[in-house]
């Protein structure tokens, strides 16, 4: 456990909603910031979503340096899914509640054949999704309904 934990559980004491703050500027700034000067040395890392993004699909305690939990987040799922026979690596996925592609991002490997479709309700997450997945085998699609928590403004317009 490392100093980053310590520190983060108590800013969750104190902001329970680590999501819904997340769509302040200055949050988004200070918390990319950080991320990004955390991940500097690792190039892998650097790849990742914005630090705003990954923190609201659950960062748990660790709200500035997630950045391994999210990597593990895909390939766990997956490894899960194919274990237990809920697909195979040519199925074709849709997930509800995608978020910045944080359950995607072990399909852009050579492995998986199959096609994905992910929904979310907050439209920047998707704008990130169809700017960072490769079109052919990945869609990504904007829905209607809302939530106080994940599409407060829904302001970015999106193109199909």
């Amino acid at each position: 456990m490392g100093w980053y934990s310590k520190h983060d559980r108590v800013l969750r004491k104190f902001v329970p909603s680590i999501a819904r703050v997340s769509y302040n500027p200055f949050v988004k700034i200070a918390g990319n910031a950080v991320a990004g000067v955390l991940s500097r040395p690792f190039p892998e890392l650097r790849e990742l979503p914005p630090n705003h993004l990954c923190i609201r699909t659950g960062a748990g305690n660790r709200v500035v340096n997630n950045h391994v939990n999210f990597i593990l987040k895909s390939y766990q799922c997956w490894l899960t899914f194919l274990s237990r026979k809920f697909c195979t690596f040519d199925s074709d996925i849709v997930d509800l509640g995608c978020g910045c592609g944080g359950i995607a991002r072990a399909l852009r490997e050579p492995w998986f054949k199959g096609t994905y479709v992910g929904v979310d309700i907050d439209a920047e997450m998707i704008e990130y999704c169809r700017h960072n997945f490769p079109a052919e085998r990945f869609e990504f699609v904007l829905s209607p309904h809302k939530s106080t928590t994940y599409s407060p403004h829904n302001s970015v317009s999106l193109s199909n």
